[in-house]
């Protein structure tokens, strides 16, 4: 007997399709509006820097002209080792209609995505997509942890565990770790001050050449794939971004997203792009803005082993998961024996909440950093 799936043709997406898979998604996933999801698409996959061409990196499975189900990727292109660039994809949104789930097109529509690049990498998934991603031969690479440095305890906890802050024991631990993070912050800022600034520039193109050779795999982030990254994005007018300086020389940028954490305002560093011996000085600098700015902490979702003493020293701990949101798999073929060592080793990858699209669906508010305040 035939499979039903035979009749299914799947296919990349032209351009000009983007509205109609944008009604198909808000229909299929329960997204707030066509014309959201139309932006998103034109943006995430159409603006691209590293797209060409008349196709969309969608893959729609349709039966008869109506779509069944579409696949997407999100091209980049992946520093690997001394200075060699590979092509490089983020899965995202899958999505079959309900109604002909159980026919394998997930399946059909995945094996299309991969056959297209040689570096396949998916994050955020569902114990499904986790499953389905491992029988195909994706390793699995851990979880990206997030790190979470709370500024305002009293604020976040649980009102029947406040009263504990008062304890003097505890007070007392509260000040030391409170003037290790000051003293971190003033023996390790010297020169470096932060610039606020409304978009990327040409000084992103500096920064990429100084830091690049000091992550052994990490994705491009030079001033266009930064332009591309936040100032196109439909939600530009909610990140906050900064040039790290040392003198008169940018040595570094960061991105952040304020957002509603434990029912208070937080703040989310999205991306950051510095030399390991420069991110206890961004992040000390940081904090303090943020501070200053009234939030009450700050998260970050990476996979840096390079900067973890950084973090901890200005005091981010690790959040405990409470499910598998941030399962990081990497599936590479047709690359040479030394990428590929380095793309399955967890310990050389450089991630952020950029590098996919983990970000984009945080909770946030209208809350941004005060002008004026990105300075030192």
């Amino acid at each position: 007997m035939v499979k039903a799936i035979d009749k299914v043709r799947v296919r990349r997406a032209r351009r000009d399709e983007a509205p109609q898979i944008a009604r198909f998604r808000s229909r299929v996933v329960h997204l707030p509006g066509d014309a959201r999801e139309a932006e998103r698409i034109e943006w995430l996959f159409g603006g691209n820097p590293v797209c060409s061409g008349d196709e969309l990196p969608i893959w729609v499975a349709q039966e008869n002209g109506q779509i069944l189900g579409t696949d997407a990727a999100i091209p980049i292109r992946l520093k690997v080792g001394d200075g060699v660039e590979l092509a490089a994809q983020w899965g995202v949104d899958l999505a079959v209609d309900e109604r002909f789930r159980g026919r394998g097109i997930a399946a059909e529509l995945n094996a299309a995505l991969r056959t297209h690049c040689a570096v396949a990498c998916a994050v955020g998934m569902s114990d499904a997509g986790y499953q389905h991603s491992l029988r195909n031969g994706y390793r699995d690479m851990g979880i990206i942890p997030t790190l979470v440095h709370v500024l305002e305890p009293k604020a976040v906890l649980p009102p029947d565990l406040r009263p504990a802050l008062a304890r003097p024991a505890v007070a007392h631990a509260s000040a030391l770790v409170g003037g290790m993070v000051r003293t971190v912050a003033s023996t390790r800022r010297g020169d470096h001050s932060l610039c606020a600034v409304d978009h990327f520039d040409e000084r992103s193109d500096v920064i990429w050449e100084r830091v690049a050779p000091c992550y052994p795999v990490i994705s491009r982030r030079d001033a266009t794939m930064l332009r591309w990254r936040f100032d196109a994005s439909p939600d530009r007018d909610r990140y906050q971004r900064f040039y790290l300086y040392d003198g008169a020389y940018p040595v570094g940028s960061i991105v952040l997203r304020p957002r509603r954490w434990r029912d208070t305002n937080a703040v989310t560093i999205v991306d950051y792009v510095v030399e390991p011996r420069r991110l206890p000085a961004l992040l000390a600098i940081t904090l303090r803005e943020v501070r200053r700015a009234g939030y009450t902490a700050v998260l970050c979702t990476t996979q840096n082993p390079t900067g973890a003493s950084a973090f901890r020293a200005t005091g981010f701990i690790a959040r405990r998961h409470a499910d598998n949101g941030t399962r990081f798999t990497v599936r590479a073929s047709e690359i040479t024996s030394e990428a590929r060592a380095l793309l399955l080793d967890p310990a050389q990858w450089f991630l952020t909440a950029a590098d996919a699209d983990l970000d984009i669906a945080i909770d946030d508010d209208s809350h941004s950093l005060a002008a004026g305040q990105g300075g030192s």
